[in-house]
């Protein structure tokens, strides 16, 4: 049995081979041997050495094959049998973390004493689950693809957006861009259009990016090891977990809002009073961590991503924030909060933040044929960087007064444009994050010239339609037409 043994201090990974003397491999040649040995997956599109090739992940490879001897005496004597085991037991003892991968030895997401549910009870709770989900399901387009490029697009979209907005979005964007080569050959303008209205831009953006790292690094096949999921721009924890369960069928915990809801209801944690958790947690609830162990230790060897999913489902359709239905629930014979009057407390929320008011003081010019003008707003805006829109002015509200005079001198200076009426032709309600905007459309002309680039265009309505645009647009000029 060979173990390995991960040095955080200096990041150095040394294999005890067996009772074998001999001196650690170093650099590139100690990571092929790990490969070899199946204990580090290999980097995609990089070769194993010639002496390794044809070689068994299982068999007792010798170390020779990654390195030669010592050749100085004072390697070999340093690196004697008693020495070596005195000096990793020191190791151990003192910053080190001890992984057994592959092994079986350690099951996996063990918990940190907060709550360790029994194995039959976690084995009942999993074929619950599994029984409820192939009954209850929504009828997604997403669902029963194990392709990782569409379940990953379809979990970024679903990021903080009802699954019933993205519906229509994800099957006109998979239309559009049917794979991640597709993706990584698109304008960024192309991307946002086809996103309009869904808000949270920044996600699109990242997509475009990871599309490309995905095609340079590992020539457009999905990363299935974890770490490289990671990596890519806007893949975290949970849409990792998502992806590598439900498309590569790996052991991985995929831990939402409503999966935290499930878990923390299901197994409750009281704080003691006066006592801080170790991790960001809210009172009440396990931490992130003890989460992402239990639903690890709960994640069914044979369908890790149905049981993934059918958690994400029960908290979305049952176990829902207020009033959930818990005379619905499939585990309402073993969850510890079922029929109590706080249940819908659990987990304790953070408090929001509060809501801040925000004037958006918009003008409507119309080119001679009645196209509008938009105007694109700068990438390092702190209001919808980067989209087209009306020439527009975001102020925090102070006082029942619009600030026109500001908004006049504004207009005139940046874009030679005057108002043509002091009262605003319609104005509409719009919510961005912890901002409630306000927004007031003037009519107005152009006193000059206006400067003919780039970030200026005169949309017809076929092109707005293809637009990166804001929503918000999109209701200022539906309520001008319908003036």
């Amino acid at each position: 049995m060979s173990v390995t043994v991960k040095v955080h201090a200096k990041q150095t990974i040394v294999f005890l081979a067996y009772g074998q003397r001999r001196a650690p491999l170093a650099g590139s040649r100690l990571r092929d041997s790990a490969v070899v040995r199946g204990f580090l997956p290999r980097s995609p599109g990089r070769a194993l050495p010639r002496t390794h090739q044809g070689a068994s992940s299982t068999s007792r490879c010798n170390l020779r094959a990654t390195g030669s001897q010592p050749t100085s005496m004072y390697a070999a004597r340093f690196f004697d049998a008693p020495r070596l085991f005195f000096f990793f037991g020191v190791v151990r003892l003192v910053s080190m973390s001890v992984e057994m991968k592959g092994m079986g030895l350690v099951p996996p997401g063990a918990l940190p004493g907060e709550v360790t549910p029994s194995a039959a009870t976690l084995a009942s709770v999993r074929q619950a689950l599994l029984d409820w989900y192939s009954t209850a399901k929504r009828d997604l387009p997403w669902r029963g693809s194990d392709d990782p490029y569409k379940i990953w697009i379809s979990e970024v979209m679903a990021q903080q957006t009802r699954v019933d907005v993205v519906a229509p979005y994800y099957e006109r964007f998979l239309a559009r861009f049917p794979t991640v080569e597709a993706l990584a050959s698109a304008a960024e303008d192309e991307v946002l259009g086809l996103w309009s209205g869904l808000g949270y831009y920044s996600r699109a953006r990242r997509l475009c990016r990871a599309a490309a790292m995905i095609v340079e690094r590992y020539g457009g096949i999905f990363p299935a090891f974890p770490d490289a999921c990671r990596s890519l721009p806007g893949v975290g924890d949970y849409t990792a977990g998502a992806i590598l369960s439900i498309a590569f069928g790996q052991r991985e915990a995929a831990v939402d809002g409503n999966v935290r809801r499930v878990l923390s209801r299901l197994f409750p944690v009281a704080t003691p009073p006066g006592e801080v958790p170790a991790e960001p947690a809210t009172p009440g609830s396990l931490s992130r961590k003890a989460l992402r162990a239990l639903a690890t230790r709960l994640s069914s060897p044979a369908r890790p991503g149905d049981l993934n999913q059918a958690l994400m489902e029960l908290g979305a359709l049952v176990c829902t924030p207020r009033r959930p239905r818990c005379e619905d629930c499939p585990l309402a014979s073993t969850c510890q909060s079922q029929g109590s009057a706080a249940v819908s407390g659990i987990p304790a929320r953070r408090p929001r933040r509060a809501t801040e008011p925000w004037n958006h003081l918009a003008v409507l010019v119309r080119s001679s044929q009645g196209r509008p003008l938009l105007i694109r707003r700068d990438s390092k805006a702190p209001f919808l960087p980067g989209l087209w829109h009306l020439p527009a002015l975001f102020l925090p509200v102070a006082g029942e007064a619009l600030p026109l005079d500001r908004f006049r001198v504004f207009l005139a200076k940046r874009w030679g444009i005057e108002l043509t009426c002091e009262s605003p032709i319609a104005v509409v309600r719009h919510q961005i994050t912890y901002r409630s905007i306000r927004a007031s459309l003037f009519p107005g002309r152009l006193a000059k010239d206006l400067f003919q680039g780039a970030d200026v265009f005169w949309p017809s309505d076929a092109e707005l339609r293809r637009l990166a645009t804001s929503s918000l647009v999109t209701k200022l000029l539906d309520a001008a037409k319908s003036l």
